[in-house]
């Protein structure tokens, strides 16, 4: 899969100058353009360009509907000879907190984006005024290039003379941004500079992602999602070990809940675990990743009624989340130890399917009664977390799910619920997701979540016998698979891992929620 390859996006902060596309030269004022479909976009304060505006600027600035509109919707174009400027204006004066400018400045990435976007420019040099500090330019460059996507499988996006060549670079992302330079202030230091490549990094991380995530059911099987991960982690640096369990040897084994999920599909569970070891110092693993990745979920014999099937391509959005942060820190050689697992399968249906009423004996060696057999993400991920802890013995285990409605129920489609063991662990995966807007909020598992969970003749039921509180209840039967000594958190990111509408700097479909969040963790480990 061709996710992106074209699409580059940099930092320069030594010279406020590019050659290879339209540039603003702001200490003379001057547009020099080298490409017809190149654009500046100037990001100034609107007190900067009041008390020194730019000569560009000022014969627009003669036209009082131009100065009233600009005033109304804080951009404007700017025809100066034969070139082109987006002109973005901040009003510094109404924010009161760093984390309102931030918003603000993520706010004017996207609009400004987008307008990009919508004429079509393919190159396109971002101009940021010195009025704005490391991390307001960190979060613009990271909505910026987060902004710049579109799904589109349409073939009409081309033109008669398009190669079979070129329609396979751009069915997904047809006439989008494939070059941004992000001019920044030349007080940058190096460090800083670090930090932007960063959020550069995590955004392309989150676009790859979704690429992936919006790939339909029939083609994205478990096939497909094992050729992904094995793209991105084969001959790679830092890639340590590869390892698979795949059909009834899941079975053999003992990943009896994970197996029955998948044994009806034409192509067979499996479970994929990467290595990364960032540290080779240490022999201990910093955490374990684990993501549920249901290909496509049918809800097996429990069969979703239509409505209610149609998306559930996007139920590997755990297993994405889970890829995607192991994209990016191999990319920026982050300095930790993870093993990351990937709990794969398709619920489908056939003669064999597991049926509701059976009693499997999990790898850990707890009973599960099916109480459904449409809650079997939570089967996948208790034995992969077994596995996982057997295996690497990790001082730090999140799993990553698409996993209830009643999740988004409870907190809607933007935010992720979170549970935990260790308060201390989740209020630092929830600070990283913070620090890259995505938004978690910890939920509750008490005892009565964990009653609900409890079965008369087996240990477990995989189904409550309620239908309040889901998502608690869920986190509640995967408790069960936690060992003693490991710190977990729990992330169901059932409702922003797959928007019917764009927010902010996500678009609509898949959006590749979490990626972000788990490689601002593991940086900052």
């Amino acid at each position: 899969m061709k996710a992106y390859k074209s699409f580059k996006a940099v930092v320069n902060s030594k010279t406020p100058l590019a050659s290879v596309f339209e540039v603003l030269d702001s200490s003379s004022g001057q547009v020099q353009s080298e490409q017809k479909q190149g654009s500046i976009v100037a990001v100034m304060t609107q007190k900067e360009l009041e008390s020194d505006p730019p000569e560009w600027y000022k014969r627009s600035a003669e036209n009082d509907s131009f100065l009233a509109d600009l005033k109304k919707t804080k951009s404007a174009w700017i025809y100066h000879g034969n070139n082109r400027i987006l002109l973005a204006t901040h009003d510094d004066s109404k924010e009161t907190t760093a984390e309102k400018k931030s918003k603000a400045l993520r706010s004017i990435a996207v609009k400004t984006t987008q307008a990009l976007n919508a004429k079509k420019v393919t190159h396109a040099a971002f101009h940021i005024s010195e009025e704005f500090d490391a991390d307001n330019i960190n979060q613009f460059v990271n909505a910026s290039v987060l902004t710049n996507y579109k799904y589109n499988k349409k073939e009409d996006v081309f033109s008669p003379d398009t190669t079979e060549e070129e329609k396979l670079e751009k069915t997904v992302h047809p006439q989008l941004l494939e070059n941004i330079q992000f001019c920044t202030p030349q007080s940058l230091s190096e460090s800083q500079l670090s930090e932007t490549e960063f959020y550069i990094t995590a955004a392309k991380s989150a676009l790859f992602g979704r690429d992936i995530i919006n790939v339909r059911g029939s083609e994205a099987d478990p096939d497909f999602m094992e050729e992904q991960i094995r793209n991105v982690a084969e001959g790679k640096n830092n890639i340590t070990d590869i390892h698979m369990i795949k059909g009834q040897e899941l079975q053999q084994q003992g990943l009896n809940l994970f197996y029955n999920v998948g044994k009806s599909a034409q192509s067979d569970p499996r479970l994929v675990s990467v290595y990364y070891k960032g540290n080779p110092e240490s022999d201990q693993t910093d955490y374990a990743i684990i993501g549920k990745g249901l290909t496509y979920d049918t809800g097996g014999l429990n069969l979703k009624p239509t409505g209610y099937m149609e998306d559930m391509y996007m139920d590997k959005g755990g297993a994405v989340a889970a890829l995607g942060a192991l994209k990016g820190a191999i990319e920026l050689e982050l300095p930790v130890n993870v093993a990351f697992t990937f709990g794969i399968a398709e619920n489908a249906i056939d003669s064999k399917s597991y049926k509701p009423g059976d009693i499997l004996t999990s790898l850990k060696g707890l009973t599960v009664n099916v109480g459904n057999t449409d809650a079997e993400g939570r089967l996948v991920l208790a034995d992969s977390m077994t596995w996982t802890q057997r295996k690497f013995n990790p001082n730090h285990m999140i799993d990553l799910a698409t996993l209830t409605g009643a999740v988004m129920v409870a907190l809607g489609n933007n935010i992720a619920g979170i549970f935990t063991n260790d308060d201390e662990f989740m209020s630092k995966f929830k600070i990283a997701g913070d620090s890259v807007y995505e938004n978690h909020w910890h939920l509750p598992i008490n005892d009565d979540h964990r009653e609900i969970m409890k079965h008369d003749i087996a240990n477990l039921s995989n189904s409550g016998k309620s239908r309040y509180a889901g998502s608690s209840t869920a986190a509640a039967f995967l408790e069960n698979f936690v060992e003693k000594d490991t710190k977990w958190v729990h992330c169901d990111l059932a409702g922003p891992a797959y928007l019917d509408k764009p927010f902010e700097a996500m678009p609509a479909h898949g959006t590749g929620f979490g990626i972000q969040t788990l490689l601002k963790m593991l940086k900052d480990h």
